[in-house]
Parts: structure tokens; sequence; C-alpha cells
């Protein structure tokens, strides 16, 4: 590991904070998932899901996320 100043070392903390911020945001569920983006059906399974996989995170094995949080 390369060595860092006191000014680095707080501005990878705040960028690390803002982006786990983000993260926790997203929930594995049909909401946040590329595959449900014309609800109420998945395009992988070309069906409405369960209520489990639209409830529970991580219920569906297929879950993607695209990066865009909503």
């Amino acid at each position: 590991m390369t060595s860092m100043t006191a000014i680095e070392l707080v501005a990878v903390r705040d960028a690390l904070r803002a982006r786990l911020a983000e993260l926790d945001a997203i929930r594995a569920t049909c909401e946040h998932c590329e595959h449900y983006a014309q609800p109420p059906m998945c395009r992988r399974f070309n069906a409405e899901p369960p209520e489990e996989f639209r409830r529970d995170e991580g219920a569906c094995p297929e879950w993607r996320f695209d990066g865009v949080p909503f």
C-alpha cells in the first residue's frame, strides 16, 4: 500500500461512505432488477414474479442490477 496524506485519507473515507450509502439504498428485489424494467412483468421469465421475489432480498437467483438506482 502506498502512503497517503491525512487529507487524502479523509477524502477516501468520504468517497467510500458516499458509495456505501448508494449501495445500501439498493435492494436485491424486483424493484431494482434490470429484468423488471416493465412492471408487473419480468423480462427474464416473461411472467409476473412471485410475491417473495418482489418482497424478499435475494429470493431470485437471476437478479441483476444495471446501476440505475430506481
